[in-house]
């Protein structure tokens, strides 16, 4: 208080003025969470965890063992941390978006993965597959019906909700690894970190192209966060259901945006990408690289997404 008496009038004004410029500004703006804090819109908003930024290399190297055409490797600059939920959205959280929402979800289809193509599911739907619980990651559900909840979700939390971009959610995926999963280049430990095809699953589906020789207990869907998390505190971001992210699908990532925006140019069919493997998987394409190309009005047994949000 003394030290405040020898201020001269000069300071004095200095200091007043500081002190209206800064009201006129406004209030400062908050720091961004750091990263790991988890938290909730709502009581009942999906919980989500901060990502912090980074720099990594998407893609996959000539050398991984189980490699598609489409996933040349170049650099990417996540510049800005990012809210991902820790867990994909479930059927319970869905339902509830169905409930307010009045939309109409019906159908099903189921990939076949000798074929690589769609064949029909009857009578199947998101909430009568009957190895689900509200605690499963809801699927049967397309790019559109992920976008039409998160504009619900926008509207309930009061907070800017979407996709991930596919350069975000391998980002996420990999949490600063470089091998081909979180867990490391070996898919003999997928029954450990993910629930992908395996030997429950293959007792009930014979025809799958492939399995692991392990058992992770689930020979379809598991309920969200069962396995560990990646080194982000991100759950399931491999296996259990694949994940519709943003960006219009291309076959090379010639001209793809390198700051982490999603690719908007789609071909005449619009499709779309979904990331991160699957139950019904085998386990080399259970991987941070891999890619899924379907229609935006596709629904499917085994895509289901996971909601973001900017800081």
């Amino acid at each position: 208080m003394r030290i405040a008496r020898w201020i001269s009038p000069a300071l004095a004004f200095a200091a007043g003025l500081v002190w209206a410029l800064g009201a006129m500004a406004g209030p400062a703006a908050k720091p961004a969470p750091a990263a790991g804090h988890s938290f909730r819109d709502c009581p009942d908003c999906p919980l989500m965890v901060v990502t912090p930024p980074g720099r990594f290399v998407m893609g996959s190297p000539p050398t991984e063992k189980v490699r598609g055409t489409d996933e040349d490797q170049h650099p990417v600059t996540i510049g800005y941390a990012l809210a991902i939920a820790r867990e994909p959205v479930t059927r319970g959280e869905f339902a509830r978006f169905v409930r307010e929402t009045g939309r109409t979800v019906s159908g099903c289809s189921r990939m076949r993965l000798t074929t690589n193509d769609l064949g029909p599911l009857p009578d199947a739907s998101w909430d009568n597959l009957p190895w689900q619980t509200d605690r499963h990651p809801v699927v049967c559900v397309s790019w559109q019906d992920a976008k039409a909840y998160t504009a619900w979700l926008s509207k309930r939390a009061g907070r800017p909700y979407r996709l991930l971009s596919e350069a975000e959610w391998e980002y996420a995926a990999r949490a600063g690894t470089t091998s081909a999963r979180y867990f490391g280049d070996d898919p003999a430990k997928q029954c450990r970190y993910a629930n992908g095809a395996d030997a429950s699953g293959r007792a009930r589906h014979p025809e799958w192209a492939g399995s692991a020789d392990c058992n992770d207990g689930f020979p379809e869907t598991a309920p969200v966060g069962h396995f560990p998390p990646n080194a982000f505190g991100l759950r399931d971001m491999l296996g259990n259901a694949l994940q519709w992210v943003e960006d219009c699908y291309r076959g090379d990532y010639k001209g793809v945006p390198v700051d982490g925006a999603p690719m908007e140019i789609c071909n005449a069919k619009g499709h779309r990408v979904a990331r991160g493997g699957a139950w019904n998987v085998p386990p080399g394409w259970i991987k941070a690289a891999g890619r899924d190309v379907e229609r935006p009005e596709a629904r499917v047994e085994c895509i289901g997404f996971r909601v973001a949000r900017d800081l």
